[in-house]
């Protein structure tokens, strides 16, 4: 279950874990924080909303584009590929879907 928090609320949280990772910038697609089980125990996590990852690269990507090129659909391979599909430990965040209930899953 996703524990919803304010982006101040999550780092205070997490400051008890020293090693929590966040994605650099990302603050606006910050949603709260999950309980995992990783490595034989449970721990917190930082949580981030794929949608607002892929706007915020999105908005980043349009910046001196290229005309051809698609910055949404750019942003959404690079959110994929980068961010959901890296595993850089115990602490790496989770990313979580609104669904057409909205309600977040992961």
């Amino acid at each position: 279950m996703i524990k919803q928090m304010n982006v101040e609320e999550i780092y205070n949280h997490l400051k008890s874990e020293p090693e929590s990772l966040f994605l650099p910038d990302c603050d606006d697609a910050l949603i709260g924080i999950v309980e995992v089980s990783r490595d034989g125990g449970e721990l917190d996590v930082a949580c981030y909303d794929f949608d607002k990852l892929v706007e915020h690269f999105s908005r980043e990507f349009s910046v001196d584009n290229e005309p051809h090129n698609d910055p949404y659909e750019m942003a959404l391979e690079w959110v994929d590929y980068n961010i959901v599909g890296a595993y850089h430990g115990c602490h790496t965040p989770v990313i979580a879907y609104l669904n057409e209930e909205g309600v977040y899953e992961w």
